[in-house]
């Protein structure tokens, strides 16, 4: 669900999608629906999986609901596994150095990624082009807002 404790006064809503959950698309729409910003996600992939599992994890996630993720994902060894996707902040391709839809990343094992997430240039690109209210209404009737405008502002 959402969280706005931290973000309190600040308009934003902060979600949370943990580990697998991250690669079933109702996960991400649900929060989204509900008004989410910035969602976080705690992954563990192995190190062995390569570059394109993590894309299709919370970038799609982004890219389908237009919201921020803040990605951390485990780096080391547990029970003779070893854990490594980088951290990652995603933003919508519209707004993101060349449309990657990535905006800061940890280049190393464990390392970081940190960057200031602009809510108003995320807004520019939903107001331009806004997925989330090209939803089938039938289909997802039960979680829409009562109200269209209160989708997305």
């Amino acid at each position: 669900g959402t969280w706005e404790g931290a973000t309190r006064g600040t308009g934003i809503k902060v979600g949370l999608i943990p580990g697998t959950d991250a690669f079933y698309p109702e996960t991400g729409r649900i929060l989204a629906l509900k008004g989410a910003d910035v969602v976080c996600h705690c992954g563990c992939l192995k190190a062995t999986l390569g570059p394109w599992v993590p894309v299709a994890g919370m970038w799609q996630q982004v890219q389908q609901n237009q919201f921020f993720c803040v990605e951390s994902q485990l780096h080391g060894r547990i029970a003779g596994d070893t854990f490594g996707a980088p951290s990652v902040i995603h933003g919508p391709c519209e707004m993101t150095p060349g449309q990657t839809g990535i905006l800061a990343r940890g280049e190393n094992p464990g390392e970081a990624a940190a960057v200031q997430l602009d809510h108003a240039e995320r807004l520019k690109v939903i107001n331009k082009y806004s997925l989330l209210k090209l939803l089938n209404p039938v289909a997802y009737g039960p979680l829409l807002p009562a109200k269209e405008e209160e989708i997305l502002p």
